[in-house]
């Protein structure tokens, strides 16, 4: 071997022992046991080290943080007045139902609270049986549109058939409700987890129900009587309306939906042709007619009936007619059972009080027993002064004529105290006869305290 390989073997092997010695102390090629020292790194890798350092820490944070936002997005859940709500729990329905509250739910796909709105909604059958319109009658009353001078067309106007084959038409408005109690039902069979589309649903399994039991129920109808329950009588009183609101909720009870009908009204009604509909109206506003004479009458009636004998008449009443059909019949027993009632009922003011006696009954009653008590007093004291007057004069007839002459002017004074009439009989009769009838004047003062004081004396 040269002494220039000899050379170049030599420069190898420095150079690889070199490299070999230095390689202990690279800071990537350490023990694995060995902690890594960013002091031993050269500035370019301690640069590297360090940014990968902060940028490890930062996503850290941002992850911590995503995972708070998202636990926090799914945990809070409110549902207010007027809601419910029902959980969702991997698209299967969990729990009971969620009423007014906060509530707390895993955020999704894990967990979601459905919410439901449970007020009164309405939907409105304009169109489902009516004809079709111009632009310029839309704001016009049904009976001054001109195509209803002509029979509806296939295929443009829509209609109902009554029973009897007459053609009507109608505009009805329905309301109803999800009720809260059967919200699992309303959210297996109708729901979906958005509302705008849970409502959609309801809304138009609502119409179709009511539009098939409109178009039952009308063709079991005659017009007449279509007409007549439309006309008269609120919503809630109307045959055709009850029906059809019966059967829109049995159609919606069969599909387990959830939904509950409340009302049922009819907003329109025509009758085809155009003549009918001015006769049904005629008809229409004679039983208005009728029926506002009626509770006129049965006003006056129990107006008149309580000031004659106060709130209690009903009963009053009841045993009179009780009386007089067992007088009419005869029978003794029952006439004698009924009036026996009647005193019951008017003995005295606690009985009359007690059975809601009062008016004209009441006051007739009480001035009969006033007058009763205080003439019973007046002969009572008659009977005494006349006793004290005979025990006075005995046998003596000078004294007794004394005492009948006394008496006698005591009368007349007492008579001549009121304004009366005197009449001389003819043939000069010399007696006088005083005419003394019922003043038909109103009542003076005087008089009218003297009888309040008579009655307030009878007790």
């Amino acid at each position: 071997m040269t002494d220039h390989e000899h050379d170049h073997d030599h420069t190898h092997g420095h150079d690889h022992d070199h490299g070999h010695d230095h390689g202990h102390d690279d800071p990537f090629h350490v023990h694995p046991t060995k902690e890594l020292d960013i002091d031993d790194m050269d500035p370019a890798n301690r640069s590297l080290a360090e940014a990968l350092r902060i940028s490890f820490g930062l996503l850290k944070w941002l992850v911590i943080l995503l995972v708070v936002v998202f636990l926090s997005y799914g945990s809070y859940n409110e549902i207010k007045e007027g809601e419910v709500g029902i959980k969702l729990r991997f698209g299967a329905i969990v729990g009971d139902r969620l009423d007014t509250g906060v509530h707390l739910a895993w955020p999704e796909p894990i967990e979601k609270i459905v919410v439901v709105p449970t007020g009164v909604r309405t939907v409105e059958l304009n169109e489902a049986f009516m004809f079709s319109m111009k632009d310029a009658e839309a704001t016009l009353n049904y009976s001054e549109k001109s195509v209803m001078t002509d029979y509806p067309k296939i295929g443009r106007d829509r209609y109902l058939l009554t029973g009897d084959r007459n053609i009507v038409h109608g505009v009805w408005k329905v309301s109803f409700r999800i009720d809260p109690s059967q919200i699992r039902k309303f959210a297996i069979n109708v729901g979906s987890t958005d509302q705008n589309e849970s409502l959609r649903r309801t809304h138009s399994l609502v119409r179709q129900a009511a539009e098939r039991a409109i178009l039952h129920v009308v063709a079991q109808t005659s017009v007449e009587d279509f007409v007549q329950s439309q006309a008269t009588g609120s919503a809630s009183d109307k045959k055709s309306a009850g029906q059809i609101q019966r059967l829109t909720q049995q159609m919606l009870d069969e599909l387990n939906t959830g939904i509950t009908v409340s009302e049922v009204s009819n907003e329109a009604y025509l009758v085809r042709p155009m003549s009918l509909q001015t006769a049904f109206k005629s008809v229409s506003a004679a039983e208005s007619a009728k029926k506002k004479d009626i509770e006129n009458a049965l006003k006056d009636k129990s107006d008149i009936m309580l000031k004659a004998a106060g709130e209690g008449y009903p009963k009053l009443l009841a045993v009179i007619r009780a009386y007089q059909a067992a007088r009419a019949l005869d029978d003794r027993a029952g006439a004698a059972e009924a009036k026996a009632q009647l005193n019951a009922m008017l003995t005295d003011k606690a009985s009359m009080t007690a059975h809601g006696i009062g008016g004209e009954v009441y006051r007739v009653i009480r001035e009969a027993q006033a007058d009763q008590t205080n003439l019973v007093r007046r002969a009572a004291a008659d009977l005494r002064e006349f006793e004290a007057y005979y025990a006075q004069f005995g046998d003596d007839p000078q004294l007794r004529r004394i005492t009948m002459q006394r008496l006698w002017y005591n009368t007349l004074n007492r008579v001549f105290e009121k304004d009366h009439e005197f009449y001389r009989l003819p043939g000069g009769d010399a007696r006088y006869y005083i005419e003394v009838g019922p003043n038909t004047e109103k009542e003076s003062e005087e008089e009218a305290e003297r009888r309040a004081r008579r009655i307030g004396e009878a007790g």
